[in-house]
């Protein structure tokens, strides 16, 4: 009997409960729809029957809208500029739907002043799962909003501040692609971003564009901020890979350790600690060891009237390698992409090529495709195949 009777009481509760939600929501939605036009006898008697400001948008739909007479009627009243920070149930979720962010978009540097009158905080964070600690000024950043990101910016949003994985605007900006990316970039650096704070993975913005950004980005950076020794894992293993091939190119390229000289020590020079590392490494000695022995096996030599098809699509693309690839790396030219404008190679991806280079298979370098051909081995397990005969470069770099 009694817990027939709790049941009951909990269905009315329930009833009771569902009843008033769906009442908040009318008042709600009709304040929202006061706002958007400007009826500010329909606000006052909304709000003093108990609508919310905060929990209805209805701050955010008066700027979307434009009415310029509601929003000052909330500001005074109280309406939180802040209040999106704490999560919704209404769209736009997150930064998106920031008071602030909608003034930087409709280009209002006028509200956005009001705003901060109001205790608007430009560096608010949403706290919604998925986006925690993702502020108005990441939020443009992110959606190549470039000019609402220039007035957070010129309002005194915190170019430095990231969010709860430490990604900052700089980060962010690299990240992009496209050629906004590069003005992007000019923009932060100019307001004092740091090229070198960290992710919670270890990643700086700088670790980004030398990885995966366009060239001018990463000359931008170096400009700005001279480069360091590199120390982010990836491009240890990048450092590792062009030693590698260096090593290879050294062996099957007369004279090509002394035309790479001037190139190889300017490229070497920020990087000679984590070099110095890499190289006393056995297991990294034992790999270039074997990717040398490889490079012994390819057929370099394009006047070779015994060659197929096959042995001069070797020929050409091991040279490639070494009198294209490696000279635009050391030189500071990014040539991993593929023929694909928008793709960018992966650590993964690097890995992958490591390994396939390693194993002696075909592999995708860039636009460059290094395929290496198995030795012809005796009965004593020594290879058949001749040292690869040498061929001048007609184009030295």
């Amino acid at each position: 009997m009694n817990s027939g009777l709790l049941a009951i009481g909990v269905a009315a509760v329930l009833v009771l409960w569902v009843g008033t939600a769906r009442a908040e929501l009318r008042v709600d939605t009709a304040l929202r729809k006061a706002a958007v036009q400007g009826d500010t006898a329909t606000l006052a008697s909304l709000l003093a029957q108990g609508a919310d400001a905060d929990r209805s948008d209805a701050l955010l739909a008066a700027i979307l809208a434009g009415q310029r007479r509601s929003i000052d009627f909330l500001l005074d009243r109280g309406a939180d500029p802040n209040a999106w920070a704490r999560g919704r149930v209404l769209l736009p979720r997150g930064a998106e739907g920031s008071p602030v962010f909608a003034a930087a978009k409709l280009g209002d540097r006028q509200l956005i002043k009001d705003l901060k009158r109001h205790g608007a905080n430009l560096d608010a964070a949403s706290a919604e799962r998925g986006m925690a600690g993702e502020t108005p000024l990441l939020y443009a950043v992110g959606n190549r909003e470039l000019s609402a990101a220039r007035l957070l910016i010129e309002a005194g949003a915190d170019v430095r501040r990231g969010d709860e994985n430490g990604t900052t605007a700089l980060i962010e900006a690299a990240r992009l692609g496209g050629p906004e990316a590069l003005d992007f970039v000019k923009l932060l650096l100019s307001r004092g971003a740091d090229p070198d704070a960290r992710d919670s993975r270890g990643v700086s913005a700088r670790d980004v564009a030398h990885e995966f950004g366009a060239p001018e980005i990463l000359a931008l950076i170096n400009a700005r901020a001279p480069a360091g020794a590199y120390n982010f894992p990836d491009d240890k293993l990048r450092i590792s890979m062009m030693l590698s091939y260096k090593a290879a190119c050294d062996q099957s390229t007369p004279g090509y350790t002394l035309r790479m000289r001037a190139a190889y020590a300017k490229w070497s020079a920020p990087r000679i600690a984590v070099i110095e590392k890499i190289e006393a490494d056995p297991e990294f000695q034992r790999q270039k060891a074997e990717m040398v022995r490889q490079a012994s096996q390819l057929t370099v030599a394009t006047g070779d009237p015994q060659q197929d098809s096959d042995q001069k699509e070797q020929a050409a693309n091991f040279r490639a390698l070494c009198e294209t690839h490696l000279p635009n790396e050391f030189l500071g030219v990014v040539t991993e992409h593929t023929s694909s404008p928008s793709h960018h190679s992966s650590p993964a991806e690097a890995r992958a090529t490591t390994s396939l280079l390693s194993e002696g298979a075909s592999a995708q370098v860039g636009s460059v495709t290094v395929v290496h051909k198995s030795a012809t081995t005796t009965a004593g397990g020594m290879s058949s195949t001749p040292a690869p005969a040498p061929a001048p470069s007609p184009n030295p770099p």
